[in-house]
């Protein structure tokens, strides 16, 4: 016995939605993560303490499919490695907690460098440090770049190419007092005996 299949009325029904917040994309929104972003946050963080924020996903597939949130997301990374290098200098600067007073057993008061903090300082600038290099790293990435000084004229150019022309593979000759090296009389001798 085979069953009938009733159609679905599919205007009656309202759609399902999937999992997750509901997202849709506004310039506002954008504006508004491009904003806090700037303002040092992580999009991680956006999505998990920000009311009415869409998913981290969400927020990764839109930069992918819209090309003006990439160029904003783009330039929100940038001022926040701007901000990063800031407070790198605000932290190098601070010295305020380098010293620790102590008192010794006589009882004066000894000022000594309080090291742990010293390396909590530096561990904070050189995280803050490699984090703008990877967020704008034409700006505060380590590059090495090769400059060369001088001008080739071109007299200096024909000449060179006088000297290589003819000779194998472009290099210049070599210039020797030797005789140029004998053929090998063996293997000569022993193709005449064969003929």
């Amino acid at each position: 016995m085979a069953k009938s299949r009733k159609k679905k009325d599919t205007k009656s029904e309202a759609p399902k939605r999937g999992r997750g917040r509901p997202s849709t994309y506004s310039q506002e929104l954008v504006e508004e993560i491009c904003l806090l972003i700037s303002e040092g946050l992580s999009v991680r963080k956006i999505c998990e303490e920000r009311e009415g924020m869409p998913e981290r996903r969400t927020i990764y597939r839109w930069i992918a499919k819209h090309d003006e949130f990439r160029r904003l997301y783009q330039a929100s990374l940038e001022a926040r490695a701007d901000l990063l290098f800031d407070e790198c200098l605000t932290i190098a600067d601070d010295a305020s907690k380098d010293f620790i007073m102590t008192t010794s057993e006589d009882g004066a008061t000894i000022k000594k460098p309080d090291h742990e903090h010293i390396n909590r300082a530096r561990l904070r600038v050189d995280t803050r440090k490699w984090m703008a290099a990877k967020l704008a790293p034409k700006k505060y990435g380590d590059r090495i770049t090769n400059e060369i000084d001088g001008k080739l004229e071109v007299d200096t150019l024909s000449q060179i190419l006088k000297e290589i022309d003819g000779q194998t593979r472009g290099f210049p000759a070599v210039k020797t007092n030797s005789p140029p090296p004998q053929p090998n009389t063996i293997w000569q001798h022993s193709r005449t005996e064969e003929s």
